[in-house]
């Protein structure tokens, strides 16, 4: 049983994506590719199981960086227009990169806020730094999720070794009723539901036998 990743893993991933894309969704790293001030790029919504096309524009402020991104989201058969705006409170590291990135939908001709961003800090380095610092497969030995395997009746869980090993997760304190509790348990709702219904049908009998008596007293009257 392979473990899928948290929502708050899938979270951070995706607004990891939208920092390294300047704040343009639905695209993975590297996806935009510009010409001149436009870019055209292709994504996926995961949540509607669609695909989606990205359309955006630059406009710089006067000291030529960039002052907001209108973004245009194809979707099927919809269009979506989102505005992003740049901020440079702050030096983070670059001067031409944004200290915080603001998201807004455009709609009817009101922007509404939908993420905000604040960069804190970006190091560089004076020379090319090794593929090797950004190869995925060291980090994923040692931070992968785990796999676990049930079998006749126990977990298991590869070990440092490559082997299968008894492992006890915290959901396995949670006992299971037996056979014996289970029927214990139905033989307690069905005699609560026959006790119910026995009180109802003799409330019900009480009445019609007293309804049949005063009828009779008022014919002998």
């Amino acid at each position: 049983m392979r473990m899928q990743p948290s929502k708050l893993f899938q979270t951070h991933t995706r607004e990891f994506r939208e920092v390294m894309s300047m704040g343009v969704m639905h695209l993975d790293i590297g996806a935009i590719r510009w010409n001149g001030d436009n870019f055209l790029a292709e994504g996926y919504v995961p949540e509607i199981s669609s695909a989606v096309r990205a359309h955006g524009i630059v406009k710089p402020d006067s000291n030529g960086y960039a002052q907001e991104m209108a973004v245009e989201y194809f979707i099927r058969t919809n269009a979506y227009h989102y505005v992003v705006h740049y901020k440079y409170d702050t030096n983070i590291g670059l001067p031409f990169l944004p200290s915080v990135i603001q998201s807004f939908w455009v709609n009817e001709g009101k922007e509404v806020k939908m993420a905000e961003y604040a960069l804190r800090s970006l190091k560089t380095s004076t020379v090319a730094l090794p593929s090797s610092l950004f190869d995925p497969q060291a980090n994923l030995r040692t931070n992968s999720s785990p796999v676990l395997v049930y079998k006749d009746g126990a977990w298991y869980q590869t070990n440092a070794l490559g082997k299968l090993a008894h492992f006890t997760p915290p959901f396995a304190n949670e006992r299971s009723p037996t056979t014996g509790e289970k029927l214990e348990a139905n033989q307690l709702y069905f005699g609560a539901v026959f006790l119910n219904s026995f009180t109802a049908f003799s409330v019900i009998r009480r009445i019609n036998k007293q309804n049949k008596q005063n009828t009779k007293r008022k014919k002998t009257t």
